[in-house]
């Protein structure tokens, strides 16, 4: 049952746990699922990057990263 708390350590699953720039993750966190990896990413290319965790539904959390142009 889910009380509104706002749940602070996310992750993903083991076997996703590589983020794609460009492309929006949905998260968990370790009240959801206890097993969690933490999230890798690698830049790719030299730049300035945004992330932007949404919470707006936090049912289910996303994480987007961009390059920025």
């Amino acid at each position: 049952m889910h009380h509104g708390m706002m749940h602070t350590n996310f992750g993903v699953p083991n076997y996703r746990k590589s983020l794609t720039t460009g492309k929006k993750h949905y998260l968990y966190s370790d009240y959801s699922d206890p097993i969690l990896a933490d999230i890798e990413w690698s830049a790719g290319e030299a730049g300035m990057y945004h992330f932007e965790f949404d919470a707006t539904d936090s049912e289910n959390p996303t994480l987007l990263v961009t390059l920025l142009e």
